[in-house]
């Protein structure tokens, strides 16, 4: 298999979420490809059965999915594969759902790299121009007691670390509690740091097939910006 650099941002990509469903793949390759908008599902499965033939993905049914669910192989990704019958698996599936969406939409996608041990790591970095946001997908509300650690931990980054942005992508019953707990234990002033999208269902799917596409928040430039492609669109993608 010759690879092309959308397959070595796509691997790269799979290395970071570390599996991913098929309408995953649909969102991320085509924010790769330069299009901004998901490729087909036919094309998303040309994808990986040539990665699959080159060793590179292996793909399974899991009972947290609607669809295929693939990750990198051990050859690939130098790890063991993932069990999809850990209890996280659906937290994981969601997370490489909003990520692809991000990607999508011109947003780098990169693990949280805390500074020190007594930060708290989010779920993903999400970075645009000068834009670089902490990104929480939660299904379930927390420990009541962990929120203001959290909190006072993504505050510092704020203000110490160039985050401009914490988003907490939920479903709706969740975001209307971690709302109120914004609320309740951020400082007024920067409760606009810290939006929260329900945007999931209660299996952790994202509801509307659009977003965020049509959501200026994440597609418009912001002052002095233009969005490129990760890389020139092609006409084809392979």
């Amino acid at each position: 298999m010759q690879m092309t650099s959308r397959d070595e941002q796509m691997v790269e990509w799979l290395r970071v979420v570390q599996m991913a469903e098929m309408a995953s793949l649909r969102w991320v390759l085509g924010g790769f490809s330069g299009a901004g908008k998901p490729v087909s599902l036919r094309k998303a499965q040309q994808w990986v059965a040539r990665c699959r033939e080159a060793g590179l993905v292996d793909s399974s049914r899991s009972a947290s999915s609607t669809g295929s669910v693939v990750w990198l192989t051990r050859e690939a990704s130098g790890r063991r594969e993932p069990s999809l019958l850990r209890q996280t698996v659906r937290h994981e599936l969601a997370v490489a759902s909003v990520a692809a969406r991000y990607v999508c939409a011109g947003w780098a996608w990169r693990i949280d790299q805390r500074s020190n041990s007594d930060e708290h790591m989010a779920d993903g970095l999400a970075i645009r121009g000068a834009a670089k946001e902490l990104v929480e997908v939660e299904l379930t509300v927390k420990a009541k007691d962990r929120y203001p650690k959290i909190f006072a931990s993504h505050d510092e980054r704020i203000r110490f670390d160039g985050i401009t942005s914490i988003v907490y992508v939920t479903d709706a019953p969740t975001g209307e509690a971690i709302g109120r707990k914004i609320k309740d234990q951020v400082f007024r002033d920067d409760r606009d740091r810290f939006p929260v999208l329900p945007a999931l269902d209660m299996w952790g799917r994202i509801q509307d097939d659009l977003w965020p596409v049509e959501d200026a928040r994440f597609t418009a430039p912001a002052e002095g910006e233009e969005i490129a492609p990760a890389h020139a669109p092609s006409s084809s993608l392979f």
